[in-house]
């Protein structure tokens, strides 16, 4: 007899509830699964059993609205840490950056709810044997923690990632944006190459990129002013004081106004830099803060300011440094962040507006936290230095660092590196045997193509025939 697969899917905010239940509700009648749901706020239970969820299947983990702890146990906490590899104060961290009202949050009241969530979480897993885990776009201290204990239940962990080829996705299980498949492709194609089709396919793929780069499917945000939309502006101001309520939502549209009129002033007043292509320069993209990429996959290194001055102290004489700020709400960041930046007599800030690829092409370096950036330079042939953790880190001719005391030499050698056409080569047939047709994005942020019933079919596909590779299907 087949056995039935119980896979536990995350309904969160931010539309990925939406996104994971047509996900669930596909593979339940197109493959032999049986659908569990884990909820992050209330109103999540209220949108699965409009649409015939059994009460049974749904877990929750509410820790603002929770009641019944209402101590830390520090002892617990720190058993925690220890059996599911994860730290509090660094779990919070990926929280805390996105609301500076966080920060006055008291000590006892954090340690509390992370008290709360790991019971909870724990009984979750100890009243259902779980095959498998899937999620998208998990960013709060939350759902890494329950990521993390998850792992150590022995779950598959199915995290759907964007694989920046257009249209494809991977799939991640570490919370560490290093995707198994690929490191197990990229090396099995370094020792057997890859065959006839996958040579055409990738060298027709690099040739199209570079006569016209094409920027990774999560790079723009769309919004849909649909039903769904109009029936949340309705709820919120149906229910003024929950929260997230309308004070919270009024502050948000209060704020991005003032961005743009701090990012009109930016523009108008010369604050940038235009680059000079005939020097020689490494090129820094800067990231959009708070976000996964440097917050988790970047933390030990997600300070931008100390990177870029590290990376000025050990640029060679000769070299100046490009840093291009980020074109999503770049005008957030506080006056002195940029005042730091142009005290360095060898850096030059760039406006965000400044075109990306003709950075690339002209530079003799790109160096990033996780950014796409670095995996766009491979196209170009451009040695990459990286600071936090990405797939593209196992490509032979990008260097992670690690220790700063090495970066002076590590520059110079990856200065004059010759990289070599069969190195991307390899590397994109690997990325295609690891990635699966389907767009992955949460709906409000690609105009809903995510939650085309088409889509939800090939991604679906994707995920069984990734638990078929590594044996948990038949």
């Amino acid at each position: 007899m087949v056995k039935r697969l119980k896979i536990l899917f995350l309904i969160d905010v931010s539309g990925s509830d939406r996104f994971n239940f047509e996900l669930s509700r596909y593979l339940e009648k197109h493959y032999d699964v049986e659908s569990y749901y884990i909820c992050m706020v209330p109103r999540n239970i209220d949108f699965l059993v409009e649409n015939g969820v059994k009460r049974d299947h749904i877990f929750t983990a509410f820790h603002l609205f929770q009641k019944r702890v209402k101590y830390p146990d520090i002892n617990y906490l720190k058993e925690c840490e220890e059996k599911y590899d994860f730290r509090v104060w660094d779990a919070w961290n990926i929280t805390v950056t996105r609301q500076n009202s966080r920060y006055s949050i008291p000590r006892k009241k954090i340690l509390t709810w992370f008290t709360y969530l790991c019971r909870a979480y724990e009984n979750i897993f100890d009243s259902v044997k779980f095959d498998a885990f899937v999620l998208l776009a998990a960013a709060s201290f939350s759902t890494y923690v329950l990521y993390k204990i998850a792992m150590k239940k022995d779950l598959e962990i199915i995290d759907l990632v964007t694989s920046r080829i257009p249209d494809r996705f991977a799939i991640n299980n570490n919370f560490e944006d290093l995707w198994p498949e690929l490191v197990k492709e990229y090396k099995s194609i370094k020792k057997k190459g890859l065959n006839d089709n996958e040579l055409t396919k990738v060298n027709e793929y690099i040739y199209n990129y570079l006569n016209k780069p094409k920027r990774p499917d999560t790079a723009t945000v769309k919004t849909v002013y649909n039903k769904e939309f109009f029936n949340q502006v309705f709820d919120i101001f149906l229910h003024p004081f929950r929260k997230p309520g309308l004070f919270d939502y009024l502050g948000s549209y209060w704020s991005s106004f003032i961005f743009k009129i701090k990012g009109k002033f930016l523009i108008f007043s010369r604050y940038f830099d235009k680059p000079n292509y005939r020097r020689k320069y490494i090129y820094i993209p800067l990231h959009c803060q708070p976000e996964t990429t440097t917050s988790i996959y970047g933390k030990w290194h997600e300070n931008q300011i100390h990177m870029i001055e590290v990376l000025s102290k050990a640029a060679p004489v000769g070299y100046t440094i490009y840093v291009k700020e980020h074109g999503y709400l770049f005008s957030n960041r506080p006056f002195y962040f940029y005042k730091e930046i142009k005290k360095l007599p060898n850096v030059k800030l760039l406006s965000p507006y400044e075109d990306s690829f003709d950075l690339i092409k002209n530079s003799s370096m790109i160096a990033t936290i996780t950014g796409s950036t670095g995996w766009e330079a491979l196209f170009f042939k451009k040695p990459v230095l990286t600071f936090g953790n990405v797939f593209y880190n196992v490509y032979d001719n990008v260097y992670n660092v690690k220790d700063f005391s090495k970066l002076p030499l590590v520059i110079h050698l990856k200065l004059n590196e010759k990289i070599k056409d069969e190195n991307l080569i390899k590397f994109m047939g690997a990325m295609f045997r690891a990635s699966y047709p389907g767009y992955v994005n949460l709906p409000g942020d690609c105009g809903e193509i995510s939650l085309k019933k088409e889509n939800i079919a090939l991604i679906s596909k994707g995920v069984m025939d990734y638990l078929e590779k590594i044996n948990l299907v038949p």
